[in-house]
């Protein structure tokens, strides 16, 4: 395998979308070691050479950003070595659990021993193309949970009641509305609970953009 030069960062700095379908190598922390424990691995990966995993990031719904741990892998000076193969066991860890992990994502060279874990992965976690069209949306990035991209904070608004910011977890279009389902019940009397499906609209007023549920 040879050798990649890449930047490196750290897990909590890029945009979601850079990591996501990206074969990267990761530094490793506790909750890439527990990980491995508990995928029966621990002492056995990553071998003694090997400073850190090779991932591959997906979205769950639930969980978020995560990433599959492919193999191990040595880093030195910006170069990068993909030492090791997991083939047929499963281990993975949540983007909340390594955002201070430095992670350098690989320029799109393709690793034939990674293919067939990858392709299952996207398999397993594809979504409706509307719902991708929302993931593509970046104007409304900031209104995103760092973590778990699909959650978008949206303000419930109602005549006669204050205006009350709820995260709801994005689940396609409806035209040119966006659709989700409401994570908690609201404080005030919208006429929804937590757990209904609602839509939601982009406001865009004086340079600024905030996401609004009208009732």
């Amino acid at each position: 395998m040879s050798e990649d030069e890449q930047i490196e960062i750290k897990v909590r700095e890029p945009d979601f979308r850079e990591m996501i379908y990206r074969t990267c190598f990761m530094t490793i922390n506790g909750a890439v070691f527990s990980a491995l424990m508990e995928a029966g691995l621990r002492g056995l990966f990553p071998g003694e050479d090997e400073n850190g995993v090779i991932v591959y990031g997906y979205i769950d719904p639930v969980k978020g950003i995560c990433f599959e741990i492919l193999g191990g892998g040595r880093e030195q000076n910006g170069m990068v070595s993909v030492l090791s193969a997991l083939q047929e066991t499963s281990a993975s860890v949540t983007k909340e659990s390594v955002n201070d992990c430095r992670i350098i994502p690989f320029a799109g060279e393709k690793i034939p021993a990674f293919q067939k874990k990858m392709e299952t992965i996207r398999a397993m976690y594809a979504c409706p193309r509307d719902l991708a069209k929302v993931r593509e949306m970046d104007i409304i990035d900031e209104w995103r949970h760092a973590d778990i991209p699909d959650r978008v904070l949206v303000y419930l608004m109602r005549d006669g009641e204050l205006p009350e910011p709820c995260w709801v977890l994005t689940t396609g279009l409806n035209g040119r509305k966006i659709k989700g389902r409401l994570l908690r019940d609201p404080r005030g009397d919208f006429g929804v609970r937590g757990g209904d499906d609602i839509e939601f609209s982009i406001h865009r007023e004086d340079g600024d953009v905030i996401c609004v549920a009208q009732f």
